[in-house]
């Protein structure tokens, strides 16, 4: 294996590292005329103060970082009831940083100085493993962050003076850019004849050089170093500068027209909601390629008043592609019009909507392009555990769902009261309607997900939960949340059991519930069903969502669970029955009998019934029940007077449950006519009922929803009757219509296709 060796420079003084990357036209601040080391070189700080400087050679091998740790990884809980393990990802770098701070592999001193030389390219995303999970694009709030602590840690010279040193690298300042670069001609934009070329050819290592030595005037060799293009909008100018080693080169001022393009979008869309002003864009005067597969990255530097907002990209395309550099542009725009609208204090309370209002915002200018989606997964994971002002870009969806509730300008307006209050989360809480606008974002991430911008729904298929909470006996389950958590969680009915059930509340906040298989239908979700009734060899699954947004304390939702009675499931039921006639003609009678008798005969009158057809029922393994009026025939009558006979194809549906083998349970019972006949004594006659209209089934109608209290209370049409089964016949004792005789048949019930009554 080759031994590749860095230079390193350090400066004996601060003992600060800086490393150069030298190049035949970087060597001549250190390399004398005849080509040999100077003894003592130096390098002009901030400052103005020169230090000495040491050139060390080191192997790779024997680099700090050298060794590859494990990733570490999280365990994901998902509503289907599957885990996952997954790398640790982090959102930002100021995620990133604050992660190894706490866990004492940094100070905040150190984490800036490591993470700014990525962006100075002084290191590689293989010298810290941790990069390579870092999805942020921009450097911006680095730059906030380092500049707060230069402001607020004077005493620390090492570190101050290092972070200017990295700092510098970013930012030229107007006056360093008018001397270093010219406009470019006006043939070469937008034209697109062959590109006029500019007298005088740069020196690209010297400018890439001037870069690293933080725009120092004293190192300009007098070649421009960048070639500028212009345009303007409402009368502001938007500037992006690029090396003017690209000059006929097609691909890469293609690729600036594009980032002028996104300058230019975004003051369009951006200026409908507040001032929006001037913009430098400057491009890193290191290496480029178009075939870099590093993200695109970018740093906004933070501005005051109506001053020209300045913007660095140091990859143009890479792996990203041209639309999503767009996207990023306009994201790094938004930074510049939170600057000029909503100014506010320290970055780290206020990341939260400063990142996420501008990942969504991002997407107002390309609504189609969806770059900022490459944070769901951030948001599926972290929502659950961290409250909304403890996230950062993450926070696009639910700056998504605020535009689509309240509308981009209002969006604007809470942006800034947020800025003002220093992103308090009371801010946000005491906004219009939030506890439901809260409560409907995660119920409808749950289910149908959140409308995007360009149209289309933002859905994550199997949401991670919090918990899944198995529901197997009598107790009372809570679920705790913190404000403005996205709480959600699955709750598991155990196989085989019939649950009566009630919510308690400590606390302010907001739930709903819904089925798992029923959960995309918004119309769904509504309070903890009183009963549940699990089938005979599947769980039932409910998705919960528990929110709120009362920054006092946390909500506790409690599902009483008050009776668990075990449903067993009987196979000697499963099968095809058909009713014995004969009894149903005793059964019918029965019925008859407890309603008062036939309406329209004389009290006393002899009644007769007979039943031809047959009647088919079938007891499947999930506790669905079908049935079936195969041209059943049903004639009654009395002595003396003519029989009324009626004649009904029919099919319906129901559920049921038994209980210890002895009892079964039938609810939403319904029946659908396909066809029905009436005659009087063999004279056929109209009847009102349609095909598609309900009846009633032999068990008469059962409710679908309680109506008040449980079902197979006294105070429901729901039934419950004992029943003695063998392997050819089954007996139903109703308790007031006498017994009902089926027989096993092995014909195969059709699926049923009801027509639903008008």
């Amino acid at each position: 294996m080759t031994t590749t060796k860095k230079i390193h420079l350090r400066i004996i003084p601060g003992m600060m590292i800086l490393i150069f990357i030298l190049s035949a036209g970087g060597f001549g601040s250190f390399l004398n005329k005849d080509g040999e080391t100077d003894p003592t070189p130096t390098i002009n700080l901030l400052n103005g103060s020169d230090v000495d400087i040491e050139i060390l050679s080191t192997p790779i091998d024997q680099e700090i970082n050298e060794q590859n740790q494990e990733p570490e990884t999280i365990t994901v809980f998902r509503l289907d009831g599957t885990e996952e393990v997954v790398p640790r990802v982090y959102s930002s770098f100021s995620d990133l940083l604050e992660s190894k701070v706490e866990k004492g592999e940094w100070t905040q001193s150190e984490g800036l100085v490591e993470l700014l030389r990525y962006f100075s390219f002084e290191i590689d995303i293989e010298d810290l493993d941790e990069l390579e999970y870092v999805h942020e694009k921009s450097g911006s709030g680095l730059v906030r962050l380092a500049r707060e602590y230069i402001a607020e840690n004077p005493q620390d010279i090492e570190t101050v003076n290092e972070l200017n040193r990295l700092l510098a690298q970013f930012l030229p300042s107007e006056e360093v850019l008018d001397l270093i670069s010219i406009a470019a001609p006006k043939v070469q934009f937008p034209s697109k004849a062959k590109n006029a070329m500019i007298k005088k050819q740069t020196n690209a290592a010297a400018c890439a050089n001037l870069e690293r030595l933080g725009f120092d005037p004293s190192h300009f060799e007098g070649e421009p170093c960048y070639i500028f293009v212009l345009e303007q909008h409402n009368g502001m100018n938007y500037r992006v500068y690029y090396p003017s080693e690209w000059q006929g080169n097609q691909v890469k001022t293609d690729a600036v027209k594009v980032a002028l393009s996104a300058l230019i979008a975004s003051a369009k869309t951006f200026s409908q909601y507040g001032g929006f002003y001037n913009i430098n864009m400057t491009i890193s005067l290191n290496e480029y390629s178009v075939e870099n597969n590093e993200k695109a990255l970018a740093i906004q530097h933070p501005i005051s008043g109506r001053s020209t907002c300045p913007i660095t990209l140091f990859k143009l395309s890479g792996s990203v592609g041209m639309d999503n550099l767009k996207q990023t542009i306009a994201h790094e725009a938004f930074h510049c019009f939170q600057d000029w609208n909503a100014p506010y204090g320290e970055y780290d309370p206020n990341e939260w909507w400063i990142e996420g209002s501008a990942e969504y915002f991002s997407n107002v200018v390309y609504p189609t392009i969806n770059y900022e989606h490459e944070n769901l997964s951030e948001f599926d994971s972290d929502s659950i555990k961290k409250p909304i002002h403890q996230m950062n870009y993450q926070n696009f969806l639910f700056f998504q769902h605020l535009g689509n509730v309240y509308g981009e300008k209002e969006v604007i307006n809470l942006l800034k009261s947020l800025a003002t209050t220093d992103g308090a989360i009371t801010t946000l809480a005491a906004y219009d309607n939030m506890a439901n606008t809260f409560q409907d974002f995660v119920v409808a991430y749950m289910s149908t997900g959140i409308q995007d911008s360009g149209g289309g729904m933002i859905l994550v298929e199997n949401p991670a939960v919090i918990k899944t909470e198995i529901i197997d006996t009598k107790k009372e389950e809570k679920f705790s949340i913190q404000p403005f958590v996205s709480g959600r969680f699955r709750m598991n009915f155990k196989q085989e059991n019939r649950f009566l059930q009630s919510p308690k509340e400590d606390g302010n906040g907001k739930y709903s519930t819904a089925e798992f298989d029923l959960r995309k239908d918004l119309t769904s979700w509504s309070s903890l069903p009183p009963e549940i009734r699990t089938k005979c060899n599947e769980d039932i699954l409910y998705a919960l969502v528990v929110t709120t947004t009362e920054t006092s304390g946390q909500f506790n939702f409690i599902a009483n669970i008050e009776k668990v009675e075990k449903a067993e499931c009987d196979p000697c039921l499963l099968g095809v029955w058909q009713i014995d006639n004969d009894s149903f003609e005793n059964y019918i009678l029965g019925a008859m009998a407890s309603q008062g008798g036939v309406e329209g005969f004389p009290p006393g009158s002899e009644l007769f019934m007979e039943v031809e057809g047959a009647y088919l029922m079938e007891f499947k393994e999930d506790s669905d029940l079908l049935s079936r009026r195969d041209n059943l025939s049903v004639t009654t009558g009395a002595t003396g007077y003519p029989g009324f006979t009626s004649v009904i194809d029919s099919q319906g549906t129901g559920s049921y449950s038994t209980r210890d083998g002895k009892q079964l349970d039938f609810f939403d019972m319904n029946d659908y006519v396909n066809q029905v006949q009436a005659f009087m004594n063999g004279v056929p006659f109209s009847v009102n009922l349609m095909p598609g209209g309900g009846t009633y089934n032999v068990f008469g109608q059962t409710d679908t929803l309680p109506a008040e209290g449980y079902e197979n209370s006294n105070e429901q049409a729901s039934l419950s009757v004992n029943y003695v089964c063998n392997d050819e016949t089954l007996t139903i004792t109703h308790p007031e219509y006498g017994d009902l005789l089926l027989k096993r048949v092995e014909k195969i019930m059709p699926t049923p296709v009801p027509t639903l009554s008008p």
